[in-house]
């Protein structure tokens, strides 16, 4: 029970025109699956009004600025700027990245 009342609040809120872009956030969705690049894996993706964050581990460093090159390409994250930039080697010699739209995203990680 309480497994379907966590669906259906989820399922108003990517439905609820008023408080979501719809239309947006699937095809972001789309866009990102298409843009899949092998050597790079996503954690976190945030897309809402003002905005985008994407937070992952890649093979080698010059993998995220190619990946982030192919928003030109897209409808929807073409044209976005992002003010936040990091990457970082973990234990396991990959490399963790955040990239966001927002100023103060470095500070909430």
């Amino acid at each position: 029970k309480i497994l379907i009342n966590k669906k259906t609040f989820l399922h108003q809120q990517l439905t609820d025109e008023s408080r979501t872009f719809v239309s947006g956030f699937s095809t972001a969705m789309t866009e990102l699956s298409v843009m899949h690049h092998r050597g790079l894996s996503l954690k976190n993706v945030n897309v809402s009004y003002d905005d985008m964050t994407f937070t992952g581990v890649a093979r080698s460093p010059d993998i995220v600025p190619a990946w982030l090159a192919g928003f030109e390409n897209s409808t929807f994250l073409s044209g976005k700027a992002f003010v936040n930039f990091t990457l970082n080697e973990n234990e396991q010699q990959l490399i963790e990245f955040v990239v966001s739209s927002n100023a103060d995203t470095l500070e909430q990680n």
